[in-house]
């Protein structure tokens, strides 16, 4: 469960962090709460730094154990 102080109206218009890990993705389909985030999410392979101007790619889903 969320809960939050703001509006809904607030809540639903503000950008939002976009990241859930694995095991939560995983816990939300078995809860049968996870419809919206398997239509509309976005599977990301890895993350993106920059460091000292260069670009990095780490392929998290290559490095890690909990890949798509």
């Amino acid at each position: 469960m969320v809960v939050e102080a703001p509006s809904r109206e607030y809540c639903e218009a503000r950008i939002r962090a976009g990241v859930i890990t694995q095991d939560a993705c995983d816990t939300l389909t078995e809860a049968d709460v996870g419809e919206r985030m398997e239509r509309e999410g976005l599977i990301r392979g890895g993350i993106h730094l920059r460091i000292d101007a260069e670009g990095h790619h780490i392929p998290m889903s290559e490095v890690t154990a909990a890949g798509p």
